[in-house]
Parts: C-alpha cells; structure tokens; sequence
C-alpha cells in the first residue's frame, strides 16, 4: 500500500509537470506509471496464488522509489547532470544504510542497482532516437518553395504558417515568422488557429495582420500538404470557445467555409484579401501542392 500510493503520487505529479511542457515530454511518466502496473501485477498474482505478501522487499523499493524521484526532478528542473549526481547520491546514501546493518545482502543490493540504471532507459532511449534521426525535415519542394521567398520577396516580410516549420522557414527563407517552436503553447495556437481557419478571408487576413504586430510589413501565407494534413488539430485550437473551454471544430471540415482550406482547395476568384504568388507540386507529397498566398 506504501509503495502503491508513493508511486500513484509521483506519478501524478510527473504527469502535471510534464505535461504542461508538451505531450512530447509525456514519456518521463513512463517510469512510475511501469513500475507501479509491475509491483500490482505481482501482488495480484500472489494474491490470486493465495501467498503471503511480500513485504520484505519494502525497504529497497522505497530506496528505489526515493531514487527515481530524485532522479525524474532534477532531470525536468536542471537536465542530465545533476540528475546523475543525486541519483549517485541516493545510492551512496543507500549502501551506507546497508553496510551500517548487520549483514551485508548482495542480492538485494545487485538488484536494487540495477533497477535504479533502469530508470535511464526511458528518457536516455528517447534522446538517443532524437539524436540519432537524422532524415531531413522537409523535401526539395519545400527547399524551393523558402528559396524563392528569400530571393522574390521583401526583406522585411513575414512567413505566416503553422509553426511546426517556423525555425526551418526562417533558416531557409531568412524571414520572420509569426509562430515556431518557441510558440508552442495553447494561447498561441488558438490565435494562430483562428487566423487560419477563419471563415472570411477578410476576417483572416485581419487576424495575421494583428498577430504579426506591424502595419507596414508583408505577409506571406505558405500552405503546403503538412499544414492541410493538420486541420482537424489547427481547426481544433482556432474554432476554440474560452467560454465553455472546449472546441467548436466540426467532426467533419468544410473545404468552402475555412479560409486555409478554400484557398487551398476550393475557387479563391472570389475573394480580395489574398493574392497567389506562388504555387507547385511536390513530387515527395503525391503531386500535392505548395501554395505561398500574399496578404493583400
């Protein structure tokens, strides 16, 4: 039961950290939420096997859950280093405690070490992958498509997109953007998303002119196959009601009615507030196309 609740905390409270910095941060949660279906399935299975618990291996699951903690907080507050430094500490602490006992068990000693390195894996395995990708992010099209904002548009324009390109296009492009990573938040989202699923043109361009802040510079809209194979998420943060705190987006999008779509899709004779400037097909992406629209 001791055991059981610390980790339902720890859990919990790892969760609520976490998640606040993005649900890419959410494996850190693995750990306790893994530890704590293995320490039930074992109590089951000796429960179904009608056995005594065993409650002599509490004192080094605690030290191995006092660790863990240890470990999984300095890890989020102040990275790598000094996560290894108080894990180092709590095993010292802990082999102390063990050699000032009468008798000195190398078993339980071997295995509580080796289930303290085990919390590395979930968060070095993770890192590891990130690192070790190292495929391109986007095709040639996409490279094109940068390369002649850079060269056939204003220098002080502005890229308006979804952000998840918004460090490469400003690389590429050598413009500004109005959202990349460092946007990543719901507010962000929501303002951006409304922008871009707005069901008047007017009404959109209006909304990227106030996002961008400036009256004089130009704006650019870049939609490619990525952004339109994002809607429900884009519709799901733009069609957002503060009010009630939930989305309006509809199960189903309308090609006509939203303003990224209808460009993107549908006959955009009929509106004036943006003018196409530049279109091509992705030979990567199905023959799909790469749209930049300019804010008029």
């Amino acid at each position: 039961a001791v055991v059981s609740s610390v980790l339902v905390i720890w859990g919990v409270l790892t969760v609520a950290v976490v998640m606040r910095r993005g649900y890419r941060f959410a494996f850190t949660a693995l750990l306790p939420c893994s530890m704590l279906a293995g320490i039930g399935a074992g109590y089951t299975v000796q429960l179904l096997q009608k056995q005594k618990l065993a409650f002599r291996y509490l004192p080094e699951l605690l030290w191995i859950l006092i660790g863990a903690a240890v470990f999984s907080v300095l890890l989020i507050l102040y990275g790598w280093i000094p996560s290894l430094i108080g894990l180092v500490v709590i095993m010292v602490l802990y082999f102390t405690e063990v050699y000032a006992g009468a008798k000195m068990q190398w078993p339980r000693c071997i295995l509580s070490v080796v289930l303290c390195i085990t919390m590395l894996f979930p968060s070095g395995t993770y890192d590891y992958a990130a690192v070790a990708s190292t495929d391109p992010l986007v095709d040639d099209a996409e490279k094109t498509m940068m390369d002649w904002i850079r060269d056939h548009t204003e220098d002080n324009a502005i890229i308006a997109s979804w952000w998840d390109y918004g460090y490469y296009y400003q690389y590429e492009s050598e413009r500004r953007t109005l959202a990349d990573g460092s946007t990543y938040s719901g507010q962000a989202f929501s303002r951006l998303g409304a922008a871009l699923m707005a069901e008047n043109p007017d009404d959109s361009a209006k909304l990227f002119r106030e996002l961008a802040g400036d009256d004089t510079a130009p704006i650019y809209l870049v939609l490619t196959p990525e952004v339109i194979s994002r809607s429900s998420v884009i519709a799901y943060y733009g069609l957002w009601d503060a009010t009630t705190g939930t989305s309006n987006a509809p199960d189903s999008l309308d090609i006509e009615k939203y303003t990224m779509l209808s460009l993107y899709y549908g006959d955009s004779s009929t509106q004036t507030a943006f003018t196409k400037v530049y279109e091509a097909e992705d030979p990567d992406q199905g023959n799909q196309k790469m749209m930049v629209w300019k804010i008029n």
